[in-house]
């Protein structure tokens, strides 16, 4: 059998949870098995090839889709010297903080991977971001990373860690941010 681009269908083996969650996906928008794995293949394909790594990616594509599909409000882009020289105070960075945790921790299941999802997605706007699931930490190194810049962060994270009622050991030097959530009985 072939398909529309004149290729033949290969076989392609997964594990069975895998294969009935995808069938009852195909019964609910009224698509093929063999079209839907095609799909989600090919979009794969197209987001590994422009540089996307899905395995690392998927809980930060997750917070972007449920904010895309709910936030309703508004975002700026500032140039980074705004950011820098802003008068916004300290305890405002907090409360931002605060802000953005009660927002998305309703929109996600794991309040971890929240934390960690939204301050990867803050950070890349930054600087180069490494962030762990499995690990709980998150680390990111960026030039920018100094200063009033580190302090605002710093706030940002405090306001997220109160709100989700997490413990994390920041540490933030010039150049690197990094915060590793621990358990309530770590010390």
């Amino acid at each position: 059998m072939e398909n529309e681009n004149n290729g033949k269908r290969q076989p392609c083996f997964m594990r069975k949870d895998i294969y009935d969650e995808i069938r009852r996906l195909t019964e609910l928008n009224g698509s093929s098995i063999y079209n839907y794995t095609n799909d989600l293949l090919a979009a794969s394909i197209q987001m590994e090839k422009n540089g996307v790594d899905i395995k690392n990616e998927i809980s930060t594509f997750i917070l972007l889709s449920k904010l895309m599909n709910n936030y309703k409000g508004f975002m700026i882009l500032v140039p980074f010297d705004f950011l820098r020289d802003s008068q916004m105070s300290l305890e405002k960075w907090k409360e931002l903080g605060k802000s953005l945790m009660s927002y998305v921790s309703q929109l996600m299941n794991n309040v971890e991977v929240s934390f960690l999802s939204i301050l990867r997605l803050f950070l890349s706007f930054i600087g180069d971001v490494n962030v762990d699931y499995s690990g709980r930490y998150i680390e990111s190194f960026s030039p920018y990373f100094q200063g009033r810049i580190i302090d605002f962060i710093k706030s940002l994270i405090d306001g997220m860690l109160e709100v989700s009622n997490l413990k994390a050991d920041v540490s933030a030097t010039t150049g690197m941010i990094r915060v590793k959530l621990i358990s309530k009985n770590e010390k």
